[in-house]
């Protein structure tokens, strides 16, 4: 039934039911997006523009749009991101999960019933996949934005929202939170997480917000992001966010955002009639990546360890 679903849903075009209240307290305007900020495509390669680099500085988070055409997500991404939500690869444990925050509390099973259908290490468990195209440019724009070229991807994951579901919300954080605190070295700072849009993702369907500049500010208090957590569940964490300018960046299929590991940020629900599609690389310094490897840590979500920082919310503690 759900890969049913997914078929008949997939890229269909959004109908929005309304656009949703992402804040009450934060002053929220939309992004947009300039010639001045493009960049362009050589190959395997996305070759950022100055204002492009200025602006993941300044702002934490970078828009960079038309990092793949239509003809290469058809090729390179949608044959296996759609083998994975048809079930057709298998995905064992946790690493198949719901990210919502009601499921948080009751640890759903059934894939039929995921309101934030995720998969992680999706690599991993397809690797034909790696070094696709998508990924070599996206860790040609992250060696740019972070400045050297010793990166490699920590984790990858799969993230669809159900249509029409008020709970597939991606709380206000900051994905340091989420990092062993033992990971404090001088080369595990710097991180390019890059969101990657597989269907069009505007406003209504639950698009990436951010609140510019909250980089700068070191690490916020945060707690778990259900009220309930089950420890059996993926930890999914929020932080307070208020009086603050909030950015909206709606998304058309095959561009990419890219934001660092302290940029506060989230995403709202999806209240479209269709899927919401996307896909996360992050990439992070070779040595850093060595480092969480030897603590046992291998993605935020569901690779926790003691002293990370998800297994130490779960435990009813906050940094």
């Amino acid at each position: 039934i759900f890969a049913k679903m997914l078929a008949a849903t997939h890229l269909r075009a959004a109908a929005p039911l309304r656009t949703p209240r992402h804040s009450r307290v934060v002053a929220v305007r939309t992004a947009q997006v300039g010639k001045s900020l493009s960049g362009r495509v050589e190959g395997d390669k996305y070759y950022l523009s100055d204002a492009q680099k200025e602006a993941f500085v300044r702002d934490g988070f970078v828009h960079i749009s038309g990092v793949m055409t239509e003809e290469e997500m058809a090729r390179e991404v949608d044959p296996v991101y759609f083998k994975f939500l048809r079930g057709e690869v298998k995905v064992p444990g946790r690493d198949l999960c719901d990210t919502s925050p009601a499921a948080a509390s009751k640890d759903e099973k059934d894939p039929e019933k995921f309101v934030m259908y995720n998969v992680m290490l999706a690599r991993e468990y397809y690797p034909q996949w790696k070094n696709n195209l998508l990924e070599r440019r996206c860790r040609h724009i992250s060696e740019q934005l972070l400045s050297c070229d010793d990166i490699e991807v920590d984790f990858d994951h799969i993230e669809a929202k159900r249509p029409r579901t008020r709970d597939s919300v991606v709380s206000w954080h900051q994905d340091a939170a989420y990092w062993p605190e033992e990971l404090e070295d001088e080369h595990c700072l710097g991180t390019a997480n890059c969101f990657v849009a597989v269907s069009d993702v505007p406003v209504e369907a639950g698009c990436m917000r951010y609140v510019p500049g909250s980089h700068k500010e070191g690490l916020r208090k945060h707690k778990p992001a259900s009220s309930n957590p089950n420890p059996n569940a993926p930890v999914t964490l929020k932080t307070a966010v208020g009086g603050e300018r909030a950015e909206l960046v709606p998304l058309k299929r095959g561009d990419v955002v890219v934001h660092t590991e302290r940029v506060v940020h989230g995403s709202g629900p999806n209240m479209t009639d269709g899927w919401r599609y996307g896909y996360v690389l992050n990439f992070k310094r070779e040595l850093c990546v060595v480092d969480e490897r030897s603590l046992g840590f291998t993605n935020p979500y569901t690779g926790n360890v003691k002293g990370s920082s998800s297994a130490f919310y779960a435990n009813g503690d906050s940094k």
